[in-house]
């Protein structure tokens, strides 16, 4: 079978949508940052019909000391199309490795990938307080600070 067989039935899609609909109703959905912090993900078995050599898996780990069992990323289940269970088992457990792998890469990525508009706002985001905290650039050249301070912090009379 080629995944175009898989495609076109529409009694594979309407068991898939109904199993995915019924899971994501009581299972927990998982977000992108919720999957890559996960411990020892591993993908979890769910159903298999025989008949088009679908298999459904969904997610099991560990987020944030507790355990979690059947879990959704995105709200889906994985699909996987293989001759029998242990190969897509196998299948399954190597798309959510690649998939958290993807996610890590992703984040760690993200800074070196700013548009120059996106690198701008960044600068920009530190406003006046930012380039007057500038290496190199002492209280004693701001005078007003520097009386506020003496004023405020010092208790000295106000003088600037």
């Amino acid at each position: 079978m080629n995944m175009k067989d898989h495609e076109i039935n529409p009694e594979a899609q309407a068991a898939a949508l109904a199993l995915n609909t019924e899971l994501a109703a009581r299972r927990k959905i998982l977000t992108g940052d919720e999957l890559a912090a996960l411990i020892a993900p591993r993908a979890r078995h769910e159903v298999s019909y025989d008949k088009f050599s679908a298999h459904f898996f969904t997610i099991d780990g560990v987020l944030n000391g507790k355990k979690i069992q059947g879990a959704m990323f995105a709200g889906e289940c994985m699909l996987i199309f293989a001759v029998g269970p242990q190969s897509a088992q196998e299948l399954a457990n190597s798309g959510l490795r690649r998939t958290i792998e993807l996610l890590h890469e992703e984040y760690e990525t993200r800074e070196t990938r700013l548009s120059p508009l996106e690198a701008g706002m960044v600068q920009d985001i530190t406003g006046r307080r930012g380039k007057a905290s500038a290496p190199g650039r002492e209280l004693s050249t701001l005078p007003k600070l520097k009386a506020i301070m003496r004023h405020v912090i010092g208790g000295l009379p106000w003088k600037y």
